[in-house]
């Protein structure tokens, strides 16, 4: 499952990304005609840390290896300053829609294989 999460991930992020820049296109901005190199494994890591977050959500991270932060604080965190980045900076050389591509395939496999949605 850990592979199929991980590439899931990836696969989700890089869909994502590509979806976005072809918004991005379209809407004729001015830096349209850049296109920013998807590169990494990103997508992937943020899709196991949120699933992490979701099974485990109380266990405790050391920030800066001192601080003790709560696993589903730092993911949350991290997902919120993905989409910040994405919303502020669109053209920088960082996906952050690639990160939420990846964070979302995260919350999507927890709700569907590991703890099933309920009505």
């Amino acid at each position: 499952m850990f592979l199929s999460l991980f590439v899931g991930g990836g696969v989700a992020g890089c869909t994502l990304h590509l979806l976005y820049q072809n918004y991005q296109a379209r809407k004729n901005s001015p830096l349209s005609h850049i296109d920013p190199p998807l590169l990494g494994a990103s997508a992937g890591v943020m899709a196991i840390a949120t699933t992490f977050a979701f099974v485990f959500p109380h266990a405790s991270f050391l920030l800066y290896g001192i601080i003790p932060i709560p696993a589903w604080v730092l993911v949350a965190t991290y997902f919120a300053q993905d989409v910040l980045g994405a919303v502020s900076q669109p053209y920088s050389r960082i996906s952050h829609v690639g990160h939420v591509g990846g964070a979302l395939a995260g919350v999507i496999l927890y709700m569907t294989r590991i703890r099933p949605f309920r009505l």
